[in-house]
């Protein structure tokens, strides 16, 4: 979902998705996501366009990613999204 958020936003190239990215996990209350999502950036390479954000949201996230998740599942095209969509996405995050 992210790696099409990033693409879409870099098509677009509006100020108004800047701040939607993938934000982490709470390193204090999702540990568990928060070192696995680490690993796999950091150690096996994956998700490099998350690489260089911070990972530790420092507040919960794992329900915004999953509504997050709810909505791009509903979009038309998962993998060329539209500004209505990013829009959608925004305003969960």
């Amino acid at each position: 979902m992210y790696r099409c958020i990033e693409s879409a936003k870099r098509a677009y190239n509006d100020a108004r998705y800047e701040n939607l990215h993938f934000r982490g996990f709470d390193g204090t209350h999702e540990s568990a996501q928060y070192y696995y999502v680490k690993w796999l950036i950091e150690q096996r390479k994956q998700w490099e366009e998350s690489r260089g954000y911070d990972l530790n949201s420092r507040t919960p996230m794992l329900h915004k990613h999953r509504d997050m998740l709810l909505i791009w599942r509903r979009c038309q095209d998962k993998y060329n999204l539209t500004t209505q969509d990013l829009d959608d996405l925004l305003a969960v995050q």
